[in-house]
């Protein structure tokens, strides 16, 4: 068959399609609107599974079966879907005709209860109990403990008599701390059937209402068929904590009052869409939330701001397909394309209101989204030896398409290649760019990705800015402080510290010019923001020296209660204090910061090992890295102190970690601080030099950057260059698209170190595209992983995911500044 007869072909069957298409109305349409559908050529069908567009009524409700059927057309492949409206999925409840279940004047009729949970040990203390008002002045409840987070415990009230049916809203007033910000519920029924669900906590009073639908069966499995809870078979009702479900290591506190059932005057009563935020605590507790509670209004508002307390690393952070789309601004409108996850193909229009005079921009949504092929997301990567730009592009049409599909980055780099794509569906493209020339603008370009199929055209693109997204991730620290109450920003003081450097940094070559202050005037205020920025630094650093122990010991952020401190994450933080000095204004701040950190240096010698065969512990204890399978021998610094109990032994990237410190005060410190610990890098770096390591991690690599930076010894620098060499450029040659989200956010500074190796040992056009790939990834801005929307989405950094972005938000800015004022992070 001939290339002209093929082309002719394709777009044949494409108008064929494009006249075929369906619409499905949700709710009583509109006639005008209807009207202009079918003069555009949809035909109106009354059964949603022939359909290639629901357009759903979003003035009141829709019945909850409704609901289910539309997730399932959008999952469906290429489902599209236009909310006229925002209210077509609200099912919260409109309470009335409340009755008093639990009043806190009396002291019958409810009763305080412990109850373990989790078999893993915990440090927690039982709460002290007392009588308070709420902030209407009814009678409340406290639980408040000292020092640690507080036991499972519960207010847990008993249903004698059988309650009422069509009360099936619970009603109550409560308040958390910061650390308490998720309320525990459970109700146990007639059959001794347990029920969950949990409730997100703000520091203030505030009223809730819960309706039973938002309950689930204690182990419900997905696909399980949809229950409901009756208030007559409710036996007894438990509100509290479970301290699987919040950051544990905190005092805690949790205010209770009166609590009510009422009737709800909403038309329906079925799983909120809320119950998304709260997936996290409901897996803990290995139940599953319902399938179909997607709805686009409510993720406008709360773009996925889960609560758990998982670890950081654990837990595939910003892996999640389902996040990941492409918002596109239409008239009135806004839409949404989702190129992976279980909405894989799907698109979605919402119209907050609905006027006829809107008919257009509906018209033109329904046409993007039925009839329009897109690129609707992209993903860089580096691999062998070459940057390459992965494009998603969705087909809404019935047949496939052939196109081309042309990538154009600052004019500079340029590829064009030919695609298809298959029907109703997504298309995945890997385009292998040409070499990165020197010189490219890597800090602030334009990008576009165009797609041309037959008798369309459609383009993909944006604005890589480093500037904006430097200031949007400090931004990000500053608000994760003020949510939290002592000055930290996250409970990873290690990843809060190179945050801070940043902050500091910025700062310090933003007020230097007034033309970066201008350009980013939207953001900066006048530069009010600036001022935020340093104060939220200089809140952190204070806290950390108010709270040093008199033998130099800091915290770390996590096991505080206990007193623990890692050698480890002391060379990091200490390291990033004693790079950012320098740009710290005040003297006297200066002075106490240089002293404090010092101490904290020298507290790391107690944990030095001058021979491993005099140390019992480090024989006894060593083999648990084995087992592991740790690539590492041992080293020569022990891990810290686990409470009262000195941890002697520890591999060799203590010794890694705690190197740049050392580096640092041995030569760039004043005479004392040269005198003192110049013999301590010698030793140390004698030591390294006979040692097998890698650099594969930033830490890793860091480390060995700094020995390389302040040895005097050519041979040594030699030794030390073919190590980053062959390990760090190795490792980051291998082509991990997600590698700058890996390792809980923290792999986001493998940037610096290539920054370093770049600048300061070789360039490479490898390099060059490596780092584009860690470019794209924070501040390719209309990405869901990038910083703008993944700050938006976790804005409280105490939560797994939380202290993730948190993480990718300071190891990104670190490397941002270095990017953008080379050496700026270097003495």
């Amino acid at each position: 068959m001939s290339r002209f007869k093929l082309c002719f072909l394709t777009i044949l069957a494409a108008c064929l399609s494009v006249s075929a298409q369906n619409v499905y109305f949700a709710g009583e349409p509109e006639k005008s609107l209807k009207k202009a559908l079918t003069r555009d050529g949809y035909k109106v069908v009354k059964a949603l599974d022939n359909a290639h567009l629901a357009i759903v009524d979003g003035r009141a409700p829709v019945s909850p079966a409704l609901r289910s059927e539309i997730n399932s057309f959008l999952e469906s492949g290429a489902g599209s879907v236009i909310f006229l409206g925002q209210r077509a999925f609200d099912y919260s409840p409109a309470p009335f005709d409340e009755m008093l279940v639990a009043d806190f004047s009396k002291k019958s009729g409810w009763e305080f209860i412990e109850d373990r949970r989790e078999k893993k040990p915990r440090f927690t203390e039982s709460p002290a109990l007392s009588l308070t008002n709420d902030h209407k002045g009814r009678p409340a409840v406290e639980l408040k403990t000292k020092k640690d987070c507080s036991k499972d415990c519960f207010i847990q009230i008993n249903a004698d008599t059988p309650l009422p049916d069509g009360h099936d809203v619970l009603l109550f007033s409560a308040k958390g701390n910061e650390w308490m910000d998720v309320l525990s519920a459970e109700i146990t029924d007639a059959s001794g059937n347990v029920w969950i669900s949990f409730v997100p906590l703000s520091c203030e009073w505030a009223d809730y209402a819960l309706p039973l639908a938002d309950f689930l069966p204690l182990g419900r499995q997905q696909g399980d068929p949809a229950q409901s809870l009756k208030a007559s078979e409710i036996k007894q009702l438990r509100l509290g904590t479970n301290i699987s479900v919040i950051w544990y290591e905190q005092p805690t506190l949790l205010a209770l009052g009166q609590v009510r059932l009422a009737r709800n005057a909403a038309p329906y009563s079925a799983p909120e869409s809320s119950l998304q935020r709260v997936k996290v605590p409901f897996e803990k507790c290995g139940t599953a939330i319902p399938e179909d509670i997607y709805d686009p209004v409510w993720r406008a508002a709360n773009p996925w701001d889960v609560s758990q307390n998982e670890a950081d690393t654990k837990i595939g952070n910003y892996s999640k397909k389902d996040r990941e789309s492409r918002i596109v601004k239409t008239g009135c409108g806004t839409l949404e394309f989702f190129p992976e996850g279980k909405r894989q193909g799907g698109a979605v229009a919402l119209f907050p209101e609905w006027e006829p005079k809107m008919a257009s921009d509906i018209l033109e949504a329904a046409s993007k989204m039925t009839r329009t092929p897109m690129c609707v997301s992209t993903r860089m990567n580096m691999k062998d030896g070459r940057a390459q730009l992965t494009v998603w592009m969705r087909n809404p049409l019935d047949t496939p398409l052939k196109g081309k599909l042309k990538v154009n980055l600052s004019d500079l780099l340029q590829k064009e290649s030919s695609c298809s794509l298959q029907e109703r569906g997504i298309t995945a493209k890997v385009c292998i760019l040409p070499e990165i020339p020197e010189g490219f603008p890597s800090s602030r370009f334009d990008w576009s990705v165009t797609l041309d199929t037959a008798g369309s055209e459609d383009v993909l693109g944006g604005t890589i800015d480093l500037e904006r997204a430097l200031i949007l991730a400090c931004k990000h620290l500053v608000l994760n402080q003020k949510n939290l109450p002592d000055g930290r920003i996250s409970n990873h003081y290690f990843g809060d510290a190179y945050g801070v450097r940043a902050m500091l940094i910025l700062v310090w070559n933003a007020r230097r010019d007034p033309a970066f202050i201008e350009r980013h005037a939207d953001l900066l205020n006048g530069g009010a923001l600036l001022d935020e920025i340093e104060n939220a630094a200089y809140r952190w650093l204070d806290m950390m020296c108010d709270r040093q122990h008199p033998d130099g010991l800091m915290y770390m952020g996590y096991s505080e209660p206990r007193s623990s401190s890692n050698v480890a994450d002391m060379g990091e933080i200490t390291t990033c204090v004693f790079q950012v000095l320098k740009y710290v204004g005040d003297p006297v701040r200066r002075n106490r910061y240089e002293e404090c950190f010092e101490k904290t240096v020298k507290w790391m010698e107690n944990f030095y090992i001058a021979d491993e065969e005099d140390s019992e512990e480090v024989r006894r204890n060593w083999s648990k890295y084995v087992t592991k399978k740790h690539e590492d021998q041992i080293g020569r610094y022990g891990l810290g102190m686990m409470g009262s109990k000195r941890r002697t032994y520890g591999p060799i990237w203590v010794n890694e970690l705690i190197m740049p410190a050392h580096c640092i005060l041995a030569f760039y410190g004043n005479p004392e601080q040269k005198a003192f610990f110049r013999p301590i890098f010698d030793r140390n770096s004698d030591y390294m030099m006979t040692q097998s390591y890698s650099s594969n991690h930033y830490y890793h690599a860091e480390s060995t950057f700094w020995h390389w930076y302040v040895t005097p010894s050519e041979s040594r620098k030699a030794l030390l260059e073919e190590n980053m060499t062959r390990t760090m450029l190795g490792e980051r040659f291998k082509g991990n698209p997600m590698e700058p989200y890996d390792r809980g956010g923290r792999s986001a500074m493998n940037a610096m170190p290539l920054l370093y190796y770049q600048r300061h040992i070789s360039d490479s056009p490898e390099i060059r595209a490596v780092l584009l790939k860690y470019l794209w990834s924070f501040a390719e801005l209309g990405s869901y992983h990038a910083i703008e929307r993944l700050s938006e989405a976790f804005p409280k950094a105490i939560h797994g995911e939380g202290i993730a972005a948190s993480k990718f938000a300071g190891h990104s800015a670190i490397w941002a500044v270095e990017a953008l004022w080379p050496d700026s992070t270097l003495l």
